[in-house]
């Protein structure tokens, strides 16, 4: 048997039907990230609103850190949750860097494990998913226009110059694999952005 139930903005609660993300944490709870803020769905089916603490309410992602933390990636900036003021709080900000940097790739990811890629144009830094505390730090090569996390925790980075991979317990860039080695000039040079996981052993690029 299937459900479906349709909601809209301005009858349920939605900040906005404009959705963005959709993340459904440990406890079960689904997220719903838009572009004018936070929903959680509600057990009565309504959509709870939370307050942001940024100028910017458009929610790129969501994703659980350690100790079941709830973190949004709201424009250049991260914030967590806070379940004492249900407010989503501001802790980590890049936007004086994606202003020096207006093309670049910018971005905060769950590095699977409960830690978080902090990714900048010139360096990807591993934090601690409970207090932010930096794990490692590693210079890049070249600017990256887009990321993955295997299900390893190495951060796969897409760049025009060639594609990155950085597993946090190696001192440099782990090999690519002998495939894609083969196949990396001419992925770079056809302006790649995003992987996906298309199945146990496949990824897609686009």
């Amino acid at each position: 048997v299937h459900y479906y139930r349709s909601y809209s903005d301005n009858t349920s609660g939605l900040l906005s039907s404009r959705v963005t993300c959709l993340f459904s944490d440990s406890q079960k709870r689904m997220w719903i990230g838009t572009v004018a803020g936070v929903n959680m769905l509600g057990s009565d089916d309504s959509f709870v609103p939370f307050e942001l603490g940024t100028d910017d309410k458009s929610v790129r992602s969501i994703f659980e850190g350690k100790g079941g933390t709830i973190y949004a990636v709201v424009g250049y900036s991260l914030c967590r949750f806070n379940p004492e003021t249900n407010i989503f709080e501001k802790v980590l900000d890049s936007t004086e860097e994606s202003m020096e940097h207006s093309a670049s790739y910018i971005d905060y990811v769950s590095a699977g494990d409960g830690n978080i890629w902090a990714i900048t144009p010139s360096k990807a830094t591993l934090l601690n998913g409970s207090n932010l505390a930096v794990v490692t730090s590693r210079q890049l090569r070249h600017a990256p226009t887009g990321s993955y996390v295997d299900d390893n925790g190495d951060l796969w980075l897409l760049s025009p110059e060639g594609l990155q991979i950085l597993n946090p317990t190696l001192p440099s860039f782990a090999p690519l694999p002998a495939n894609l080695a083969k196949a990396d000039a001419a992925l770079h040079s056809t302006g790649l952005r995003a992987i996906y996981r298309y199945s146990d052993e496949e990824l897609i690029f686009l």
